[in-house]
């Protein structure tokens, strides 16, 4: 979710660790008992630099990563969440850190250090962009970073770069018992045990800072002190920094100055999942508000609020909030006293504005999903099953062909007839991929893998899209209409939770046909469901009007779909042309999906042996080409 442009200075440089999180997707169990897990970026400066960028701070990570996939991983995941990377080291020599952790709220959060000695505790400052630090707005630095001679270095000479700059400094105390040695690395969460070296070690940017910033337990260890009053009054003596001390779901307080004034701001009360990250989207709402000149009222509100909508899902930075999530959730607050529930609230607002990083662009997509009309040409022909399969990786030849010359192509396949390696090739090749999770002609609609998408699309790349076919008329009958409308809204679940990009083909029910307005109809209706894809993929309609009409409703329901794709169904290429002059001219059609025009003829001659393998190939590639031509010409014309 890219924020900005690469020339806009940078606001914020938090300098840290970040790490690849393995949380177990078993909620309440304890590791031993975790069967699955999911991977999101973590460690304290990495969660907070992508809260940071989803709130539209022009944000970068000074830290290092393996070279490793895991630090492939982390990069390319900053990058798509808009984190400036050029500080981002790789060390050749060390792992990606990687942790496994279990959210479970009566026995902490245990959690499994897997690389010892990872890169993120490797930074040094010969490794540090001081020119960085001293362009941005503010910079961030943390307790962890100080529990090392090398790392407490590194901290030092960002932080008087930083006071040279006029930089802002803000210390997130963020102390970790366990990387100061106080505690196993096993148990993770025991911020009461302090010993005397861990607070002087802790006060070493303390006087530099602007902004001090920790729980009630860190400010006692920060101020040396089982009494807080005494801890604060100990860290007031040593800096004249704007102190923050967070109390959990109780809220926090600042201290501008005098601590008999403080700034007092509730929490949101909220049904909690998981707290970890808490503290860092916190720090992420804080930070949007301090380094942008808001009132200390609007940065501790912000903080709050944002440390309350990551508590209520499962991952840290995965779980931070977009500023249309931060507005949409303190709106909701505002009316009502209180959002209980976050989830049902937020989830459109976050696929829209977290999930769907990637821009709107055109795609001219090879449709060859089909199943029951490839076994019904072989049976035809006389050849077996297992000829399909064969010409299915013809025809995907012919596509990838076309793809080395031409931008903007993609294909649409089953997991049925194209095997597992074609399937790598394609996600390994970058391709724009979707992959049908419908059963075949099934009404009502029924889905692949025993009919549990979930565990299908687990299965699949994250990239991949989703492709459901559903056929529905305005007057299809209700039993038949409520089972589609509950499996539908069930699969575009699934979607958000798994963070997939859910594609949706409307057409008519068998023997039907749709009259005018019958589709800007049945797509409003599916919204109303709480059906909300990425992608739509919808029927010729007779003019520019009648897809203004159907794009208007889109637009409304649904600022950010990807955009729709026109069918090519079975249609001459006149038709083709015809149906593309009316798509065109509407913006949010961005492209088609066109398949049995394509290779319908030239699949029926080699099935019966009248063509070779390198003229279907080449002769697939020319029509496949001939109809992205036609849209490009078309596109043209309306503009």
């Amino acid at each position: 979710m890219p924020t900005g442009s690469e020339q806009d200075p940078v606001e914020l440089v938090c300098l840290g660790r970040v790490s690849v999180d393995l949380y177990s997707e078993q909620v309440g169990a304890d590791l031993a008992a975790a069967q699955s897990f999911r991977r999101y970026i973590g460690g304290s400066a990495g969660n907070t630099v992508v809260g940071a960028a989803r709130l539209g701070l022009r944000a970068a990570l000074a830290s290092q990563v393996g070279s490793d996939a895991f630090g492939d991983y982390v990069e390319s995941q900053l990058i798509r969440e808009g984190v400036v990377t050029s500080a981002l080291r790789r060390d050749p020599e060390r792992g990606t850190g990687t942790i496994a952790l279990a959210p479970h709220t009566g026995r902490g959060f245990p959690r499994i250090f897997l690389v010892e000695d990872p890169a993120e505790f490797a930074m040094t400052p010969a490794r540090l962009d001081v020119d960085l630090v001293r362009g941005a707005t503010g910079l961030l630095v943390g307790g962890t970073y100080l529990s090392r001679p090398h790392l407490r270095e590194t901290t030092v000479a960002a932080v008087a770069a930083a006071r040279e700059a006029g930089t802002k400094v803000v210390f997130d105390i963020d102390y970790r018992p366990a990387f100061w040695g106080v505690v196993s690395r096993s148990k993770g969460e025991d911020e009461d045990s302090v010993r005397p070296e861990v607070t002087e070690g802790l006060r070493a940017v303390l006087a530099d800072s602007d902004v001090v910033v920790g729980t009630v337990a860190e400010f006692r260890a920060l101020g040396g002190s089982r009494d807080l009053d005494e801890a604060v009054r100990d860290v007031r003596g040593r800096t004249g920094a704007l102190l923050v001390v967070k109390d959990g779901a109780e809220g926090c307080r600042a201290y501008p100055g005098d601590l008999d004034a403080p700034v007092v701001m509730p929490g949101f009360p909220v049904r909690v999942l998981n707290s970890v990250g808490a503290g860092d989207a916190f720090m992420a709402g804080f930070l949007r508000g301090y380094l942008r000149g808001e009132p200390v009222e609007t940065c501790l509100r912000w903080g709050c609020a944002c440390g309350a909508i990551v508590v209520s899902r499962l991952a840290c930075s995965d779980a931070t909030p977009s500023m249309a999530e931060l507005v949409t959730f303190l709106a909701a607050a505002d009316r009502t006293e209180g959002v209980r529930e976050v989830s049902p609230l937020l989830d459109r607002e976050q696929v829209a504005t977290v999930t769907r990083y990637r821009a709107r662009t055109g795609v001219g997509v090879l449709a060859m999903d089909h199943r029951g009309y490839f076994a019904k040409l072989a049976a035809d022909a006389g050849r077996a099953p297992e000829s399909i399969s064969t010409l299915k990786n013809l025809l995907l030849s012919a596509f990838t062909t076309v793809s080395a010359e031409r931008p903007g192509t993609g294909v649409l396949v089953d997991d049925r007839f194209v095997g597992q390696t074609q399937l790598e090739r394609l996600t390994d090749g970058g391709y724009w991929l979707a992959r049908a999770v419908e059963i075949n002609g099934r009404i009502p609609l029924d889905f692949l893998g025993d009919g549990d998408p979930a565990a299908l699309i687990r299965t699949w790349p994250v990239d991949t899209v989703v492709k459901v076919l559903v056929r529905i008329s305005a007057d299809d009958e209700e039993a038949v209409a409520s089972v589609q409308r509950d499996r539908l809204r069930g699969l575009s679940r699934i979607c958000r939770s798994l963070q997939r990009d859910l594609l949706v083909e409307i057409l008519p029910s068998p023997g039907r046909q749709y009259a005018p307005g019958e589709v800007p109809t049945l797509v409003r209706d599916l919204y109303a469901e709480d059906i909300v894809p990425a992608w739509w993929k919808l029927p010729p309609q007779p003019d520019a009007a009648a897809w203004h009409a159907v794009a208007d409703v889109i637009r409304h329901e649904d600022p950010h779909c990807r955009g729709i794709l026109v069918l090519g169904g079975s249609t001459s290429p006149d038709l083709i042309e015809a149906g593309f002059a009316a798509a065109a001219a509407e913006p949010l059609v961005i492209g088609f999906a066109v398949g049995r025009p394509i290779f319908h003829d030239l699949s029926v001659r080699w099935l019966a042996g009248e063509v070779s393998d390198d003229d279907l190939v080449a002769g697939i590639a020319a029509n496949y080409r001939a109809v992205l031509d036609r849209w490009r010409d078309a596109h043209r014309e309306s503009r």
